[in-house]
């Protein structure tokens, strides 16, 4: 049952290899978490400011139509 010395040396190396390549596979990995949360923030952020500046777009369209109403009206009280 136990392993000639000449199969033990492939077989460790192999070991070492995989070792390595799972090390690399999760660095990679928390690399890829890192940019993905990144990118979840920006888009978060660019999610907010389009909000903002369509709040902001909605109340300069109302003002505009008070302003053309207010126009109207006094313009129909000068007659």
């Amino acid at each position: 049952m136990c392993s000639s010395p000449r199969s033990y040396l492939p077989a460790k190396q192999r070991i070492v290899k995989l070792e390595r390549e799972l090390k690399d596979l999760y660095a990679r990995e928390a690399e890829l978490q890192t940019r993905l949360a990144q990118n979840e923030q920006r888009y978060g952020l660019r999610e907010r400011q389009l909000s903002a500046v369509a709040a902001e777009r909605d109340a300069i369209a109302r003002r505009l139509e008070d302003l053309e109403r207010e126009l109207a009206a006094s313009r129909g009280r000068r007659r």
